[in-house]
């Protein structure tokens, strides 16, 4: 089955770069909008962008936009610092070396939290490579 998953997307992709954008890994009480992947499908996700050696981080991704020079590449994104962020997905991802961007609500950085949401602690750029995007 994974096999017949890198074939189309392999085939979506082409020559282009696609930034896969995740909000919650795991099987939440109540998933209103649908936002929650298994983690076992994740984790297949995973796989299979290994296997085909196209995830990219999204600076790489970024200098080859402005180098004019993008190949077809993955960027695993995540919004909303859900705290199955930082406890489900990143175990996950260095399991695989795969690198990914958490993107989190300015609530993070002034040290409050929603429920359910991640906390400047465990942001920290330590857990999985990154750059700092300021001056």
């Amino acid at each position: 089955m994974k096999n017949n998953w890198i074939t189309k997307l392999k085939q979506a992709l082409g020559a282009r770069a696609v930034v896969l954008m995740y909000h919650r890994i795991g099987t939440p009480k109540s998933d209103p909008w649908q936002l929650a992947v298994r983690p076992q499908y994740f984790e297949e996700h995973l796989q299979v962008l290994q296997k085909m050696g196209v995830a990219e981080s999204a600076p790489a991704m970024v200098q080859q936009l402005q180098d004019d020079r993008l190949k077809r590449s993955v960027v695993i994104t995540f919004d909303d610092g859900y705290a199955d962020n930082y406890q489900l997905a990143r175990p996950l991802l260095e399991q695989y070396a795969l690198p990914a961007t958490f993107f989190l609500p300015s609530t993070a950085w002034a040290g409050k939290r929603s429920s359910g949401g991640m906390n400047w602690s465990a942001s920290s750029c330590t857990v999985l490579p990154c750059r700092s995007n300021s001056p």
